[in-house]
């Protein structure tokens, strides 16, 4: 398999004293935190040839030429990168920087998490909260 695009949120989980809650696009949340919510189903996530692992945010039609005076770089669907970390594969399987550092029981923590697949292909980031499909 091959990774290389641009992903997007097919469903965010999030655990709750009272279980799993699934959101999809076409499954939004209400209330508390909703509004981060729905941005982060907005985000794609791009895996690049050269080993970047970018995450991308809609930029406003109304407000692009003002991030482009402040240097974003607007892709031609209207995303910018508003993070980058690393991704790599191994013996067939796919890992990306947590940047998570520091040591456990006086171990260095590998800063690379697995980025598992699953049988529709798609891929899971973010401790599997995170669910993505290929755009």
């Amino acid at each position: 398999m091959n990774i290389v695009g641009k992903w997007k949120v097919k469903e965010l989980l999030f655990p709750t004293p009272n279980g799993i809650v699934s959101y999809t696009p076409d499954n939004l949340p209400e209330g508390n935190n909703a509004n981060e919510i729905i941005m982060m189903l907005m985000y794609r996530t791009e895996f690049t040839e050269d080993g970047s692992m970018n995450t991308l945010m809609r930029v406003p039609e109304d407000k692009i030429e003002l991030a482009k005076s402040q240097g974003a770089v607007i892709d031609e669907d209207g995303f910018a990168v508003i993070e980058q970390t690393t991704w790599k594969e191994k013996d067939g399987k796919f890992y990306y920087d947590t940047k998570v550092k520091g040591e456990v029981l006086g171990e260095t923590v590998d800063p690379f998490a697995e980025i598992p697949v699953d049988e529709d292909g798609c891929l899971t980031i973010a401790y599997g909260t995170i669910i993505l499909e290929l755009v």
